[in-house]
């Protein structure tokens, strides 16, 4: 928050939503407090979208098709998290972009439906059996020699990127419309992928507009003000 204060003085920032501490990419800061509690209304309705990459333990064969979803329940007792039917309900939804050939790794694209703590983290190393590299809370299985054989992996790194997020604003003239934002991949993840032979779907950072690049006349400046309702 001071960061965000020091850039735009004028701003009173507040958060609305968080990330794991070791998770990287998009985080949204309201300006104000009045944003802020839209902001948080869009998250309690369901219309913020939230899109994350990861960096998974196992090979094409760890998985039966090219994409899922996982409705299982998570109970929590002193900061952990287990499966459990007792649990609180937890939807994630998942995507093979793609695996590795030179050693057991796989891309996934996740779309967190609900948002509980460590979610992705148990749902894919506890019902998918293919846990986050780095993630050594949810899994204490050593990596396969051909990983560290292939690539370097850096100490205490979560290879768990929140590559994009998106939710609704109104123009000046009462249009709706859903702002996007996509982090840049950090180096690192990049850098393995690249060393065993993993496609990346994008590496820039960009802002879109209803899914689309915006064009010149969509960056009109009243369309950004932050004085904007959110709802």
């Amino acid at each position: 928050m001071r960061d965000v204060k020091r850039w735009i003085p004028s701003s009173d920032p507040c958060s609305v939503h968080r990330l794991d501490k070791p998770t990287t990419g998009c985080l949204l800061v309201a300006l104000n407090s009045a944003n802020g509690k839209s902001l948080s209304r869009q998250f309690q309705q369901g219309t913020v979208n939230k899109t994350y990459l990861a960096l998974v333990r196992g090979g094409e064969k760890s998985f039966d098709s090219k994409s899922g979803r996982i409705d299982i329940p998570i109970l929590y007792n002193d900061g952990r998290g287990e499966i459990s039917t007792e649990g609180k309900s937890s939807v994630t939804e998942w995507e093979l972009l793609g695996s590795s050939t030179k050693a057991p790794l796989s891309l996934l694209r996740l779309h967190l439906i609900t948002g509980n703590k460590h979610q992705l983290r148990i749902h894919l190393a506890k019902s998918l059996n293919t846990p986050i590299l780095g993630d050594f809370i949810y899994s204490l299985k050593p990596l396969n020699p051909t990983v560290t054989d292939a690539t370097e992996i850096p100490k205490g790194r979560l290879f768990l990127h929140a590559s994009e997020v998106s939710f609704y604003k109104y123009t000046d003239r009462g249009k709706r419309y859903r702002l996007g934002i996509r982090s840049p991949v950090p180096l690192d993840f990049q850098f393995i992928c690249r060393d065993v032979g993993i496609d990346l779907p994008h590496v820039d950072g960009a802002m879109m507009i209803d899914g689309n690049m915006p064009q010149d006349d969509d960056l009109d400046r009243r369309l950004w003000d932050s004085r904007q309702s959110y709802d």
